[in-house]
């Protein structure tokens, strides 16, 4: 249970397995979001509890500072936003980031400090995706050298890498050449189905790149491939879309605007 049983509640506090919180008063403030306080799943169990204000939270990963919690059904923690405020033209990005705590966590060895945007975890415990705020760095190990990021990555459930999102300029050293990730509209809300993706061995299954094409050596010929122009569809000016490349079973799948454009043997294909 998320409520542990058999002991005294306040108004306002509620006592979980991962700490006591006081949750926010729906009073109107600068930057706190328009959102329920508390929230509860159809059996009972807590969905959510937004904080008055930032508190320490027992977590899976040890004490880490928070102000919004996510919940599964049987009460496990789901998701944790160490900062949890309404950007508007009041409450700026900087305002947040000045907030948002800073935390010092370990994964792949090696010791990240950094603010996380998010933490999800899997109703085991184990650490899913770790999100930052875009105006931090890190650097992931992989078996084509390291990877710098200002997103963040996510995790199978042993804790191997199972994709990342690239910063501009990452680069990655194949058997088939360079590429270079990239990913202009990786807009979302968590460093989940990344645009670099790794099987269970660590091989790339899936990436997306403004820059690196393809030179594929077919029987007529020559054709080289690269990143197409269209017309975004928010500006109504042209730009370039990136190539998402995918491996699989020998084959090198190439589709840009979610279009296919062909499939290729994997050892007709370079990079360029």
């Amino acid at each position: 249970m998320c409520i542990l049983k058999g002991q005294a509640v306040t108004m306002n506090e509620i006592k979980t397995r991962y700490g006591t919180f006081i949750p926010y008063s729906g009073e109107a403030e600068l930057r706190k979001k328009n959102k329920e306080p508390v929230t509860y799943h159809e059996n009972g169990e807590i969905a959510s509890i937004y904080f008055e204000e930032i508190q320490k939270v027992q977590s899976p990963l040890g004490e880490i500072d928070a102000e919004y919690l996510t919940f599964y059904p049987d009460g496990s923690l789901k998701r944790l936003f160490p900062s949890y405020g309404q950007l508007s033209g009041y409450w700026t990005e900087d305002d947040e980031y000045r907030l948002a705590p800073v935390a010092e966590l370990t994964f792949f060895g090696r010791t990240f400090r950094v603010h996380p945007l998010c933490i999800a975890f899997y109703p085991s415990g184990k650490v899913k995706s770790f999100t930052i705020w875009n105006r931090d760095t890190i650097s992931v190990p992989t078996k084509y050298g390291e990877v710098e990021s200002n997103f963040g990555f996510d995790l199978t459930e042993d804790g191997k890498l199972k994709s990342v999102e690239p910063s501009f300029g990452a680069k990655l050293e194949t058997e088939k050449g360079v590429i270079y990730p990239f990913d202009t509209d990786n807009y979302r809300l968590s460093a989940e189905n990344n645009s670099l993706v790794f099987d269970e061995e660590g091989d790339i299954v899936k990436v997306k790149t403004l820059r690196t094409g393809l030179k594929v050596s077919t029987e007529t010929g020559i054709i080289n491939i690269k990143a197409c122009k269209a017309q975004d569809p928010l500006t109504g000016f042209e730009r370039l879309f990136p190539l998402e490349l995918r491996f699989d079973g020998g084959l090198v799948e190439v589709t840009c605007l979610d279009k296919i454009k062909e499939c290729f043997p994997a050892d007709a294909v370079e990079f360029i």
